[in-house]
């Protein structure tokens, strides 16, 4: 993609001697509103500093370190420097329920350990499901506990290494070519990365003449500075509306106008009339089949797509053109 400059941040791969700017970088990663949540108990601090419960492993948070800043680090110097406040999940902290694919099945593991009904047992379940044996290890001693009074099936937990194995690829695999794109940006002034949110991807491509490659992150694990920008928007109106509760906004632009002043963001308001334009321009479209599989799309300048269900696949799952 020919431009004038590099839009694409520039980074260098640091090595670990920058210690400053390197702990600097996972300090912001880690506050960041996909990587951790602030506990809902307003009273839990870490020497005056809200506790922050991370959303993910730490192996994982690693690769997504590495993907969005573009350095590399080793874990156990990631590790280090991670701050106080952010902790290791608890289910007794939380004050709703928290469902989400990697942290349900480690606090089911939590458990077994802490009932002392599963014993010499790798307390990461991330580092069991990765290892074969160890998992298999791990589903004999779940197997005995059918003759107990456990609530949890053997067939339960084959079912949970599958699905949390496949997750496990998909967020590795998309990291990779995540911190692979941007540094093929850094070192090419005919290459950009994008990160954003939606985009008329083959439209956009087609028009200005150009291949574009789309790569998706797996979900649940969020787009960077596009998750926090809608992050920062929510958390402020939410804001507006505790601190003003007897205001009355009669629609979005009401509730546009008093937090705008409050935020270094450009907000608009989008009209029934707008949307109706843009479909408009709009060509006719041919539906793709298998969508939600597909975590890579390509679009060259003639409209031709080509979707892969992974980024370092081989095989092309999806060719289509919309425009024919």
């Amino acid at each position: 993609m020919e431009k004038k400059g590099n839009i694409s941040k520039n980074v260098t791969p640091s090595n670990e001697d920058n210690s400053s700017e390197l702990k600097q970088n996972v300090v912001e990663i880690m506050n960041c509103d996909n990587v951790s949540k602030v506990c809902p108990n307003v009273k839990k601090m870490h020497k005056g500093v809200p506790i922050r419960y991370r959303l993910h492993n730490l192996n994982v948070l690693h690769e997504q370190f590495q993907a969005e800043t573009g350095t590399s680090c080793s874990y156990s110097v990631f590790c280090q420097y991670i701050p106080p406040n952010i902790k290791k999940t608890n289910v007794n902290d939380w004050g709703t329920c928290l469902c989400m694919l990697c942290l349900n099945p480690q606090m089911k593991l939590e458990k077994l350990i802490r009932m002392n009904t599963i014993n010499n047992t790798d307390t990461d379940l991330h580092n069991i499901i990765k290892d074969d044996l160890k998992f298999e290890e791990f589903l004999k001693k779940i197997k005995l506990l059918e003759k107990q009074k456990v609530t949890i099936t053997y067939i339960e937990w084959q079912k949970e290494k599958q699905v949390l194995k496949d997750h496990i690829k998909r967020i590795k695999s998309q990291f990779h070519a995540f911190k692979q794109a941007r540094m093929n940006a850094t070192n090419n002034n005919n290459t950009a990365t994008l990160q954003i949110d939606w985009s008329k991807i083959a439209q956009f491509a087609k028009q200005n003449r150009v291949e574009i490659k789309w790569i998706y992150l797996e979900s649940g694990y969020g787009k960077g500075a596009a998750d926090g920008v809608g992050a920062v928007i929510k958390r402020t109106m939410n804001e507006a509306v505790s601190f003003y509760p007897d205001a009355a906004f009669a629609n979005a632009k009401d509730l546009l106008d008093n937090i705008k002043n409050r935020l270094n963001i450009k907000l608009s308001i989008y009209a029934t009339d707008d949307i109706e334009k843009v479909k408009q321009t709009l060509p006719k479209l041919k539906s793709i089949k298998g969508t939600l599989e597909l975590h890579e799309i390509s679009a060259n300048s003639d409209g031709l797509l080509t979707g892969k269900k992974l980024s370092d696949d081989s095989n092309i799952a999806v060719r289509i053109n919309l425009f024919r």
